[in-house]
């Protein structure tokens, strides 16, 4: 039986399909065995793989979620290649609408290199662009524009086409945006592209419409900083034309004033000699006088700038009292140049010949009187009682927008300080420097320079009697506090200087060597609070040795990190200049309290103190009188 088995299993095990390489059977050659062959049962059918599931396209929340969640991680580069793929396969689908709205995102996020990739996908794919798109792109690149040429036309033309395409759809104009585009290209200095633009804008008018008086003004403008005098005045001639073809007879409100004054602003520096008669700025006044514009603070101030230009003085302080008499406020441009006619000198005998007298009293639509100007401290003092009735007697307030706020800036306070040094009134300066801090104005870099810059001047001069450099007059201030200046103290230098008459005109070279000198001591200390830049990130020198401090401060020709806030408080640090002038006055320090005390008294506003009567002392409770103070409570015991 065993042997049956034994014979009938050795040849199944030997021309079996299934069985593989045993020990018994090795694989010759070093080849792979072969693959088994798994048989399927009858009642199963062979798998087979089908087509991959459709993934469904994105709805336009999911869209717009994937465009912000790259945005926002910043992943720049894969928001712009979604989008584009997205108007690759959306093409026939989406839109122009649907398309320019998800680009807006790039605007959003403030991706301006995005936003034009994704303008110019648009339009390389067929879609057309909105104005206000094309706007905001051109404002966004206004910097860059500048000199690429190629780019600048392809978004002008799509502002140009959008223009005429929402006129034929029935959608009016916006002309704000239209006024910020041509804004942008008149400070581009492109008045060729202005004008293209603003001739489409033209095309979509009514007949017989003009359109808007602030686009006029641009147009104009721009061809007068191209000192195109004559096609602006050309455009001036077809509005006015225009406007008053539109203008009924019975209509009595004056025309807009932009157009006027951007022209009257040109005429008003444009000095000629002759007559005044044949001066087109007199004309042009004329002008506006006949058209019965609206006298405004702005014509004003221009009336003033055409007086101050010719040296009409008694007829500008005339003008400038007049302010008050017609309701209207002075601007900071009216104090800026009430200023600067301090300083003018009145023409001579010759001059008031060849100039003859103003003709502004017979072309103005008000009567004013001629008057002479007021000293510099009563200017400063009707200043600043002015601008205490403006805020209710609160220096740091700040007026609206809609009304003119000259210490809003400090340019007028600048103007104040170089006229009194100018003067060789150092308590005047000295009373400005502390409106800055009683107003709350901020002190620029230039109000430190219009301090040192004038005393040198009149140090150079010979009109400074005070000690500017070496110890103060008590003994305790620290030396040298103009710097080391002893070159050009020399009495053989100035005796040759003088001799050679140089000593009121000096170099500008010598000006700024002086200058660098005078506030070495202010740039030391400001080295103190930076650091290279190269040295911010490292860790190994934030402990140096008293050596490598030493050389950190000398080195001064790196680039340095400035904090903000240090600069800032180098900016409100007035200090050291009321110190420079007292020392120009040449007195010490209780003679120096004494002239300033007295000086507060003449130049600043009276105050207005609150009367109290006898009825509203004997209401006053007896508590409520002890807690007002140590006085009060010791007269309660008495």
């Amino acid at each position: 039986m065993a042997g049956r088995l034994a014979h009938s299993a050795a040849p199944l095990e030997a021309t079996s399909e299934l069985a593989g390489p045993t020990a018994l059977h090795p694989v010759i050659g070093g080849g792979r065995p072969a693959a088994r062959e798994h048989r399927i049962p009858p009642n199963k059918t062979p798998r087979t793989r089908g087509p991959p599931p459709v993934v469904p396209e994105p709805t336009p929340a999911q869209i717009r979620n994937i465009l912000v969640d790259k945005l926002a991680t910043d992943r720049n580069s894969e928001a712009i290649a979604f989008y584009v793929d997205l108007l690759e396969r959306k093409r026939g689908n989406w839109s122009a609408e649907t398309a320019e709205g998800y680009a807006w995102l790039f605007v959003k996020y403030r991706q301006a290199a995005l936003a034009r990739r994704a303008a110019d996908a648009m339009h390389d794919h067929g879609y057309l662009i909105s104005t206000s798109f094309a706007s905001k792109l051109l404002r966004m690149h206004l910097n860059d524009l500048v000199y690429e040429p190629e780019a600048l036309a392809k978004v002008l033309e799509w502002l140009s086409a959008g223009l005429v395409r929402e006129k034929e759809g029935g959608v009016p104009v916006d002309e704000r945006m239209l006024e910020t585009v041509l804004d942008a290209l008149k400070r581009m200095g492109r008045s060729d592209w202005l004008e293209q633009v603003f001739k489409a804008y033209r095309d979509t008018l009514d007949p017989g419409e003009v359109g808007s008086a602030r686009l006029w003004r641009l147009v104009i403008g721009a061809k007068l900083l191209d000192g195109d005098v004559r096609t602006a005045e050309q455009y001036f001639d077809t509005w006015r034309a225009g406007h008053m073809a539109q203008r009924s007879a019975d209509r009595v409100e004056p025309p807009p004033s932009a157009p006027y004054l951007v022209l009257l602003s040109h005429y008003a520096l444009q000095v000629r000699s002759g007559p005044p008669s044949r001066d087109p700025a007199y004309r042009f006044i004329a002008l506006c006088h006949h058209d019965k514009i609206e006298v405004s603070s702005q014509y004003l101030d221009l009336l003033l700038r055409v007086e101050l230009a010719r040296k009409q003085l008694s007829s500008f302080w005339g003008l400038w009292r007049a302010y008050r008499a017609l309701g209207l406020e002075r601007s900071r441009s009216a104090w800026l140049l009430a200023i600067r006619a301090r300083g003018t000198s009145r023409p001579s005998a010759r001059q008031r010949f060849v100039l003859g007298p103003t003709p502004l009293y017979r072309v103005v639509p008000f009567q004013y009187m001629s008057a002479a100007g007021p000293p510099a401290r009563s200017l400063f003092r009707l200043f600043l009682k002015i601008r205490l009735e403006q805020t209710g007697r609160r220096p740091s307030l700040r007026l609206p927008n809609t009304r003119p706020d000259a210490m809003l800036g400090p340019d007028v306070l600048n103007a104040f300080l170089i006229d009194f040094i100018a003067h060789q009134d150092w308590p005047a300066a000295a009373l400005v420097l502390e409106t800055f801090r009683v107003h709350r104005v901020e002190p620029d870099f230039q109000t430190h320079g219009n301090v040192v810059l004038g005393v040198v001047k009149q140090w150079r001069r010979g009109k400074v009697q005070g000690q500017l450099d070496g110890p103060g007059a008590g003994g305790d201030q620290p030396p040298h506090l103009m710097g080391e200046i002893h070159a050009f103290e020399d009495p053989q230098v100035r005796q040759a200087e003088a001799a050679r008459g140089l000593v009121s005109a000096r170099s500008e070279q010598e000006g700024l060597e002086m200058i660098q000198s005078i506030l070495e001591r202010r740039e030391m200390r400001l080295r103190y609070w930076t650091r290279p830049t190269g040295e911010a990130n490292e860790d190994t020198r934030a402990q140096s040795t008293p050596d490598n401090a030493a050389d950190a401060v000398d080195d001064v020709g790196g680039p340095t990190l400035t904090p903000s806030w240090m600069a800032q408080r180098e900016r409100r640090d007035l200090d050291y200049l009321a110190e420079l002038l007292r020392r120009c006055q040449g007195v010490d320090e209780p003679t120096w309290a004494r002239t300033m005390a007295t000086t507060r008294e003449e130049v600043l506003p009276a105050r207005k103190r609150r009367q109290s009567t006898p009825e509203s002392r004997g209401s006053a409770h007896p508590q409520q009188v002890a807690t007002r103070g140590k006085r009060h409570r010791a007269a309660m015991r008495k």
